[in-house]
């Protein structure tokens, strides 16, 4: 199960946007609930880079209403974001899921991309900055070439 793989900063935003979702009472998107719930989180890696992105969470607050509105009008599929941010976590070479690969996870899928991009961020911007504050270079590929592949 994924979710064993948490740290406690990506347990927390987990929190935070569930209890921001009760809060605003809202069918917006979940995944402005899970970029809320970095955002309250304030200090992990995810938080740096759409901080870096400027994103607040007021802005993020204004564009909740069209979001809303939009995912009523269009429906919104469910994506866990747990397991993908899994995936994201041993894509990196890592075995825990943090805040970054939260984000990541975000990032990869449709209507994450999708409701980023409405929000008026860029998400390969995004993924290159989250990549930079690991240390990982990043030159228009989603992750550094495995040694297979850098061997082709």
């Amino acid at each position: 199960m994924a979710a064993n793989f948490l740290t406690r900063k990506a347990e927390r935003v987990l929190e935070l946007g569930k209890q921001f979702q009760s809060d605003y009472a809202s069918g917006a998107a979940e995944e402005a609930y899970l970029m809320a719930g970095i955002l309250l989180e304030g200090t992990g890696l995810a938080w740096r880079a759409l901080s870096a992105g400027g994103m607040t969470l007021e802005r993020l607050r204004t564009w909740l209403p069209k979001l809303d509105e939009e995912s009523r009008e269009v429906g919104s599929a469910h994506v866990d974001y747990v397991e993908l941010a899994l995936e994201e976590a041993h894509k990196l070479g890592n075995n825990w899921i943090g805040t970054e690969h939260l984000l990541l996870a975000l990032l990869s899928s449709q209507s994450g991309r999708y409701v980023v991009e409405r929000i008026e961020l860029d998400p390969e911007s995004l993924r290159a900055t989250i990549l930079r504050l690991l240390g990982l270079p990043f030159v228009g590929m989603p992750y550094p070439l495995s040694r297979g592949e850098r061997e082709s």
